[in-house]
């Protein structure tokens, strides 16, 4: 299919790291890693990585 545009392979890659939070502080509606519960520490930061390779 992609050969008739001259593409000899394409790779599509998503990746994750820190997407979910498990917390015990959860099931009462409480945000753990709001500046009032974590002591004041920065959030941990959600990253999503998203590419695309072609090779011709």
């Amino acid at each position: 299919m992609f050969a008739k545009i001259g593409i000899e392979s394409l790779r599509i890659y998503a990746e994750g790291y820190n997407l979910f939070t498990w917390s015990e502080l959860n099931k009462f509606n409480i945000d753990p890693e709001a500046p009032g519960v974590n002591n004041g520490y920065y959030p941990q930061q959600r990253t999503i990585t998203m590419g695309l390779k072609v090779t011709f």
